[in-house]
């Protein structure tokens, strides 16, 4: 993913491989895709706190965050 100058992602941003995110204001909690990069989904806070949901485990070590 590419990350360009003026791209600002809230907090647990998730971004597609081959994804580049142009400059913009992105909502908490998002999942970004494409060419320019789009919101897929936005989910709660509450959402992901859910066992079972994919971000869950947002805190394991093997999480690469950046």
């Amino acid at each position: 993913a590419v990350n360009l100058k003026g791209a600002r992602l809230g907090e647990g941003c998730l971004v597609a491989a081959n994804s580049v995110v142009r400059a913009g204001v992105y909502p908490p909690y998002s999942l970004l895709s494409g060419v320019p990069a789009k919101v897929v989904r936005t989910a709660s806070p509450e959402e992901i706190l859910d066992e079972g949901h994919p971000l869950a485990d947002i805190d394991d070590p093997s999480v690469r965050r950046i």
